[in-house]
């Protein structure tokens, strides 16, 4: 029944739906002098907020007070939402491509994954995605990495940007830009340079790849992928 979220200006407002009010507001900017901030997220688990606003912050509240159980500073800023690997494992991108393992049971980092090095990230994507205990991330270089969440080893990797783009630089980065869909051995996701593209889970092979220009979302139904765009159409794939 409570409903949280956080804004540009650094503050987590908690709404209860049944009382139809605002219960606490919690300042986590402090006192810093910019508080335009870009992105972020919030997770709840286990009667706690974990909340990254797009600084370089997690910041953990007490859910029913908002009370600032922990901050945990990361090396590089943090625009999408923190996930849960398991009871114990929460996982934080940045926006270098690096995925950090954090114990939140000891307040330990337990291992980080990075990807290639991209100067220029201005394009958000999708949270890493947790599955039977691996973890697909996709990183601003290009790569998609599919890991074991539990000690961030590679299983493989895949790259979003043909051949002959590989090594120029780019103000738009090759990223994974809707939630990507995982069912059976497949996962199927589109992104920012206009795929939708099928991979096998256990090895990283590409299946198929439909070009597609500004996929919003997608949905898997029977046996057919329905697609939106940023055109107001629709497009049903087999």
């Amino acid at each position: 029944g409570m409903m949280y979220s956080v804004d540009k200006q650094g503050y987590v407002n908690a709404f209860s739906m049944k009382e139809k009010k605002l219960l606490w507001k919690k300042n986590i900017a402090g006192s810093e002098v910019d508080r335009h901030f870009n992105s972020g997220g919030i997770l709840f688990s286990d009667g706690k907020l974990y909340v990254t606003h797009g600084s370089r912050n997690l910041v953990i509240l007490d859910a029913v007070t908002g009370h600032e159980l922990i901050r945990k500073e990361f090396p590089d800023i943090i625009r999408s939402k923190p996930v849960m690997a398991d009871d114990k494992l929460l996982l934080v991108q940045t926006i270098s491509n690096q995925l950090v393992a954090y114990n939140i049971k000891n307040s330990k980092l337990v291992w980080m994954h990075e990807g290639g090095i991209e100067i220029i990230s201005s394009k958000n994507h999708i949270h890493p995605i947790v599955h039977n205990g691996h973890v697909l991330v996709s990183y601003s270089s290009g790569e998609v990495v599919y890991l074991n969440a539990t000690n961030g080893s590679e299983l493989w990797r895949y790259s979003l940007s043909n051949s002959e783009l590989l090594g120029l630089p780019s103000f738009e980065p090759s990223v994974i830009i809707t939630k990507p869909i995982i069912s059976g051995d497949f996962t199927y996701f589109a992104t920012s340079n206009g795929k939708i593209v099928k991979l096998n889970l256990h090895d990283g092979k590409e299946i198929w790849v439909k070009l597609a220009e500004d996929i919003q979302s997608m949905v898997l139904h029977d046996n057919s992928l329905i697609v939106a765009n940023n055109a107001r159409q629709l497009a049903l794939l087999s």
